[in-house]
């Protein structure tokens, strides 16, 4: 009888234990890999999806009141090196215009522009 209870015991002691282990943290929703943190990988959607799109701000080269075009690496780059991208988007927050990001896309942006902005 004894046997059994001891079993018994160490049978329960293993299920409590494998159950209270099986919870995992959700993912982060904001992880991505690192090394698509190029322009051509997500930065690109996301300056054009907020920035450059048809009737964005700076969409096209007439744009120059808006700080001209974003269309290509080149354009963006420009900005991120003379520190108005940063200033408009991170400190200011006043863009993109009318809206704002998501917390990914700014997070992603933000990591982007501090690894240097790599094409």
């Amino acid at each position: 009888m004894k046997r059994i209870l001891v079993f018994a015991s160490v049978i329960s002691f293993v299920f409590i234990n494998s159950c209270s282990k099986d919870k995992t943290e959700d993912p982060d929703p904001c992880a991505y890999d690192a090394s698509q943190l190029k322009y051509s990988g997500f930065i690109k959607d996301i300056i054009n999806t907020n920035c450059a799109s048809d009737g964005a701000c700076h969409g096209t080269p007439q744009d120059a009141n808006a700080g001209g075009p974003y269309s290509n690496y080149a354009e963006v780059k420009a900005k991120v090196d003379n520190g108005s991208f940063s200033q408009q988007v991170f400190v200011t927050k006043e863009m993109p215009q009318g809206s704002s990001l998501d917390e990914c896309d700014f997070k992603k942006l933000q990591d982007w522009v501090n690894a240097g902005a790599p094409e």
